[in-house]
């Protein structure tokens, strides 16, 4: 993977770093987009999105792309809808980079062009690799992947594919931009821990495969009350993130998508192999690039600033020590930096070129695990099968004192929760009317404690029936048998009740909402989904019942239903 440095019609000066198609040496240029092959099919229909294919396609001299992607198949109808972007020429695709909730296919040599989308035998699919291995299953919207085609492959065109299941609120599929590469590319950074000088408890977003928008890792929030506790940032005071693989990996570029800075040196560890790449000094680090002049693309909505190196590398951590904050040139970014001491990243990808390899055999180095510290005081318990846990501690009187652990899921056989023999009985009562939430540690006396806990299976939903519908008739009635459901807020609880508690002593289901100013807050149905009674307010004026439950303990009141 080499670098080219050319600046073209519409790509920025020269000292600022190349636009993301110049960066990664794409083949296809701004005269290769067909404007009329750009097509969008769904439901037997096809249609021209706005704007043309350059809106989201990155190509090696073209202009940048939009800020809203394209959005395609917005009809209502589940199922597949498909993106086609054709090319005057064939191109060279070896990877294709893309933000979107799609899958990516190419268009099979000798399949008459631009392609029927519907069609599937003219489409050759590309694969992606996940952490179970290569998959062409589609990503979610405001994921990015590096989508990897047979080698040699030459193409036409590409086709985006999104397929809606019915469950979908919308079944639209959207692109937010693409890229192609003549290199044979996947990610590595999902098999990696990431680390950060600053803000180490979010760092994980930038391995996390979506670019997290104004949600991405930053190393300082946006508080002007901290602008004047952290230095400019720079070579004397840099800022710095890392990926740490359990094994060294072999790497050809990295690649940054929303990068909100805009200098830094790309280095690879190169300590002893007995320590820890987060515990290393300065000198167990070997600079390979330092790239500068780069920019986060604002407003464009598909930014991914390429770093290629001139030789593969081999290590067991890539650090971006980062000395400058972005330029922030647009007006929605100026003043993010807060004066050149905040940064952000969205991803950072580490690319391998796998060259001819399938995409199989490409080794996978499983994430570090580091065992982390935990309390003194073990709390064993075993599990027929592997399920959901709650447990609590209690004194010798019976009386809780600590809420140990929460729906918290264990595997089968022997397990240990560890309590720090503190209670939590000094919890703020009030806090949900202030906001601020506080356990004051206190141990508790010493003394004998008992451990007890529930456990369950995971619950595996099914259909059985909506829990949305007209009502029959669709408005009220007095034996609240018509109409349906709350009019200020969705259903929220449901519950099983069998007959020998049941209103109608036949099984119905029991359904709340939470508030409701005009039809039932609650009602029950029988097990075909037809509604059989109900009640407006139950706890009070507009409140009905966001949760439910019911006692089966032995001695229960038969009088109440739930």
């Amino acid at each position: 993977m080499t670098l080219n440095l050319g600046v073209a019609m519409g790509q920025p000066q020269a000292d600022r770093y190349p636009w993301p198609g110049a960066a990664a040496k794409t083949p296809v240029l701004a005269s290769h987009l067909d404007a009329a092959a750009y097509a969008a099919w769904s439901d037997g229909k096809e249609e021209t999105p706005a704007n043309g294919p350059s809106w989201v396609f990155w190509t090696a001299d073209g202009s940048r792309v939009g800020h809203s992607g394209v959005a395609f198949g917005t009809d209502k109808t589940p199922g597949p809808r498909h993106l086609r972007i054709g090319f005057t020429k064939a191109v060279l695709a070896g990877s294709v980079l893309a933000e979107g909730n799609v899958r990516v296919s190419a268009l099979k040599p000798g399949a008459p062009y631009p392609g029927a989308m519907e069609d599937d035998d003219q489409w050759l699919p590309a694969q992606r690799l996940s952490p179970d291995g290569p998959t062409s299953e589609q990503t979610d919207r405001g994921e990015c992947a590096v989508w990897v085609l047979p080698p040699g492959t030459t193409t036409r065109a590409l086709r985006f594919t999104h397929v809606a299941p019915e469950t979908d609120a919308v079944y639209e599929g959207c692109l937010a931009g693409a890229l192609v590469l003549e290199e044979r590319l996947v990610n590595l950074a999902p098999f990696a821990i990431p680390a950060a000088r600053s803000n180490d408890k979010s760092i994980a977003r930038i391995a996390n495969g979506k670019s997290d928008g104004w949600n991405a890792w930053e190393n300082m929030r946006m508080d002007p009350a901290l602008r004047d506790s952290r230095p400019v940032v720079s070579g004397e005071h840099p800022e710095w993130v890392m990926l740490v693989w359990s094994q060294p990996v072999k790497l050809d570029a990295l690649m940054a998508v929303w990068c909100g800075f805009g200098s830094g040196d790309i280095q690879a560890y190169a300590g002893p192999a007995d320590r820890h790449p987060r515990d290393s000094s300065e000198m167990d680090w070997k600079t390979i690039a330092s790239p500068s002049g780069f920019e986060s693309g604002y407003p464009s909505a598909f930014w991914p600033c390429t770093f290629p190196f001139k030789q593969a590398v081999s290590t067991r951590a890539i650090r971006v020590r980062v000395t400058s904050v972005t330029p922030g040139d647009h007006p929605h970014v100026k003043n993010k930096p807060m004066d050149g001491r905040r940064i952000w990243l969205g991803e950072l990808l580490a690319l391998q070129n796998i060259k001819s390899a399938d995409l199989e055999a490409v080794d996978r180095p499983k994430a570090e695990v580091v065992a982390a510290p935990h309390a003194p005081i073990p709390v064993p318990f075993t599990l027929p099968e592997a399920g959901y846990v709650t447990l609590v501690i209690e004194d010798a009187d019976g009386m809780r004192v600590r809420n140990l652990v929460s729906e918290t899921f264990f595997p089968a056989g022997d397990n240990i929760a560890w309590w720090d023999g503190t209670d939590d009985l000094g919890r703020d009562k009030d806090a949900a009317s202030h906001g601020l939430y506080n356990i004051p540690a206190r141990f508790v006396t010493p003394g004998a404690y008992t451990a007890r806990g529930l456990w369950r299976k995971e619950v595996e939903a099914f259909y059985e029936f909506a829990v949305y519908a007209h009502g029959d008739p669709p408005w009220s009635l007095p034996d609240h048998t018509g109409g349906w459901l709350a009019n200020h807020s969705p259903p929220s609880a449901a519950l099983f009740v069998p007959a020998s508690h049941s209103p109608t002593r036949e099984p119905a289901v029991f359904l709340g909402a939470y508030v409701t100013e005009g039809p039932d807050g609650l009602a029950w149905v029988d097990l075909d989904g037809r509604k059989r009674g109900g009640m407006k307010w139950i706890g009070g004026t507009w409140t009905a019942a966001p949760f439910l439950c019911r006692d089966v303990a032995p001695g229960a009141d038969t009088n109440v239903s739930a």
